[in-house]
Formats: structure tokens, sequence, C-alpha cells
């Protein structure tokens, strides 16, 4: 309950296990030819090893054959389907739908004549832009040649 009276415990109340003896190290460090050498005496040991037994099946699994896609498989026998109940709703609810889907249908064609005079304002834009641009270049032109001439004469 009153643990915050008690002394803490240092680091140094603390007894560590002794350590761990470590292992002796070569005193000299073999070398890359040594060890490809021992790997190659031990790959030629592994080459005593006998083969693999052959295998259990001696003729190989022969693959299921399928009948061509535009031959119809034998149709299952029938069985007797139990009869589903009818979906049931109030034909009010049932007008409201028909309304709806009119309204929706009338929206797309709205949307669609619109789209129409979007794309024709699109062309039309372009056209006109089109005249200006070469309009522009005419006069540019016209004023490039009345600075020649202007100059020319002057000389």
């Amino acid at each position: 309950m009153f643990d915050f009276l008690r002394r803490k415990r240092r680091a140094d109340d603390f007894e560590l296990p002794p350590l761990p003896e470590l292992p002796d190290f070569p005193e000299e460090i073999p070398s890359l030819k040594s060890l490809e050498q021992e790997a190659s005496r031990r790959s030629e040991e592994q080459d005593d090893i006998p083969p693999m037994p052959p295998p259990m099946l001696e003729t190989p699994i022969a693959v299921p054959k399928f009948a061509p896609k535009d031959v119809m498989p034998e149709e299952p026998a029938r069985t007797q389907m139990p009869r589903q109940k009818g979906v049931f709703i109030k034909v009010d609810s049932f007008r409201t739908l028909i309304a709806d889907l009119d309204g929706i249908r009338a929206d797309l064609r709205e949307y669609q004549k619109k789209i129409g005079e979007f794309e024709m304002t699109r062309k039309e834009e372009e056209v006109l832009f089109g005249r200006w641009q070469k309009s522009v270049n005419d006069a540019q032109k016209k004023i490039i040649s009345v600075d020649r001439t202007l100059f020319e004469v002057g000389k």
C-alpha cells in the first residue's frame, strides 16, 4: 500500500549472473582457397549417394479429354422443383415506380439534347477561332509587307 515510502533499489543491489566463457578462436584464419578445397571435397563425397529410385508409376497419368464446346452435354434428369411463391407489391408502389422511371427517361433525353447542343457550340467555337486566327495571320502578313515597302522606298 505504501510502496512509495520504500527505498528504491539501485542497480548495485542486483546480483548479476556470471558471464559465459568465450569460445576459442583459431589463431590463424583459414584462407579462401582452403575453404574452396574443402567444399569441393564435400561435393565429391556426396557423389557417392545412390541415384533416386524410378517413379512408382510406369505409365504417365492420362489427362481426361473434354467434349468440344459446340456439342451440348446430355440434359440431367429433371427433378421436381418446389413452386416459388409470387412477389406481391402494392399497386400504389408500382405506379410510383413507373412514374419515377418515366421521369428518369425524360431527364436522360433532356441531358442528351444538352450534350448535343454543347458539342455543336464547341464545334462552332472552333470554327470561329479558326477564322480569327486566319484573319490575324492575314493582318500580320499585310503589316510585314507594308513595313518592307516603307523601308525599301527610303533606301
